[in-house]
């Protein structure tokens, strides 16, 4: 969403950083992931689930391989594609091991102290208040 179309792209879509320095500054501890720049498959998640549930791991197992123990992103679609796909991923690829997914503004609030009814985590599809309290972020 930050990179396409090209002619509005608030960053350089072949080596994007702005996301990553978003999450740093936020107190993140970024992993960098060759599938950052990977499309989730948009809106085929209506015509064809399965070909977001491929793409979906791809993306979060490359994550998990990098050592990633959730992901972000800056595009609704992305969010809903990698976080709610996850139950076809995991019919797919049985030995998939969900990971939380997060909204950007999700993260935000967080870091910014707001109450976590402001982040809107009943609206995951993998819950992850576990992870945030086990990272004492909750």
């Amino acid at each position: 969403m930050l990179l396409r179309p090209q002619e509005v792209a608030i960053d350089d879509p072949e080596d994007p950083t702005i996301q990553q320095e978003l999450f740093a500054a936020l107190g993140a501890d970024v992993v960098t992931n060759p599938y950052q720049k990977v499309c989730c498959g948009s809106y085929q998640t209506v015509q064809d689930k399965r070909i977001v549930a491929d793409l979906a791991y791809d993306i979060l197992s490359h994550a998990q391989k990098k050592g990633a123990e959730c992901v972000a992103t800056s595009c609704p679609l992305c969010a809903f594609n990698l976080d709610n796909r996850q139950k076809e991923v995991k019919e797919i690829h049985p030995d998939f091991k969900e990971i939380p997914v997060f909204y950007f503004t999700q993260l935000m609030a967080i870091a910014f102290g707001l109450d976590r009814k402001y982040a809107g985590f009943d609206l995951n599809y993998i819950d992850p208040e576990p992870l945030l309290q086990e990272k004492r972020l909750l």
